[in-house]
């Protein structure tokens, strides 16, 4: 019986630690933003834990990214800057150019999953833009309508969004 009392808090306490680590937890939607309303999911975000994963791993940590099916996957995140280590910011001023180094407002990350990028993740002060492809799908979380959602590209309402701005200037 002592055994048995053992295991159901060990799988009690794992699935505690488990769940206090995601990030995402699913919500009702107030918008659909796809044809097909299955297509477009509400997602939580906890911002105090996603910052402080970030504060402590900030090169590089692991992620539980939501899937339209409500289920989640395991992804590695791995820092990179969009602006090359020697850009300077270059002021003009009344007594001329002033140089000084550019610290950007967001971060931005490499989704990768089984190696291989599948993916971005920008992080700013007051939002997240997350897009990335898995099972030949294209995804986005976006914040529209003061609401995070998680949504298919291809099945989108909206034209012009953050993935398929990305997808066009790579394109050209």
């Amino acid at each position: 019986m002592k055994k048995l009392y053992i295991i159901f808090f060990l799988f009690f306490g794992i699935q505690q630690i488990s769940a206090q680590n995601n990030v995402f937890s699913y919500s009702v939607p107030e918008n659909i933003v796809t044809h097909n309303k299955q297509n477009t999911k509400a997602v939580s975000v906890n911002r105090v834990l996603l910052d402080q994963i970030i504060s402590e791993n900030s090169a590089n940590f692991f992620l539980k990214l939501p899937l339209i099916n409500e289920s989640f996957l395991n992804v590695n995140m791995k820092k990179f800057s969009v602006l090359n280590q020697e850009h300077d910011l270059i002021i003009e001023t009344s007594n001329g150019q002033v140089t000084g180094d550019y610290v950007p407002d967001f971060q931005s990350y490499y989704i990768l999953f089984e190696g291989n990028s599948i993916g971005t993740f920008l992080c700013f002060e007051n939002t997240i833009i997350i897009s990335y492809k898995y099972n030949n799908r294209q995804f986005e979380i976006n914040k529209i309508d003061n609401e995070f959602l998680l949504f298919d590209i291809n099945d989108c309402l909206i034209s012009k969004t953050f993935s398929c701005e990305v997808e066009e200037k790579i394109e050209r």
